[in-house]
Parts: C-alpha cells; structure tokens; sequence
C-alpha cells in the first residue's frame, strides 16, 4: 500500500541544453518535492500537475536546499 511517507519525489535524470529547466538551473539529482502545492505520487499525477500553464516548483538539490520555482509557459501560436 503506498502512503504519503512512501512517495519519494521526482529525480531530474537529464537537463537538456536551452531547455526551461537548464534556464531556471535545475541540474541532474535535484528532485521536485511539490508541484502547485501537491506532491505527485506517481507519473500520472506528475503529467496531471505539470499541464497548468503557471507552475510553482518546490525543488530539493543535491546540496539538500530546498527552492521555490516558479515557471509561467508560453502557448505558441502558428
């Protein structure tokens, strides 16, 4: 059974060049703790909480630092 105190957050494995999380300095290790105030339990809740256009990232780094991100995306018109 999983429990709140089983969730384990989201490790950043890979930080593409000229990507939002390259701009904003997440680096590989660092791991997103909340996203919009809830913690994913599981990718799909990841997929769910990431599709708002304003995201507020709580972020653990690897030195143990605990960040607030805050990311508005741009919908791009063709």
């Amino acid at each position: 059974m999983m429990t709140l105190s089983s969730v384990r957050p989201a490790k950043i494995t890979t930080v593409l060049p000229g990507s939002i999380a390259e701009e904003v300095g997440f680096e590989v290790g660092d791991a997103i703790v909340s996203i919009n105030g809830t913690k994913p339990r599981d990718l799909i809740d990841y997929n769910y909480l990431c599709a708002d256009e304003f995201l507020e990232l709580e972020v653990l780094d690897n030195q143990g630092n605990i960040h607030h991100v805050e990311i508005e995306k741009t919908t791009m018109i063709i």
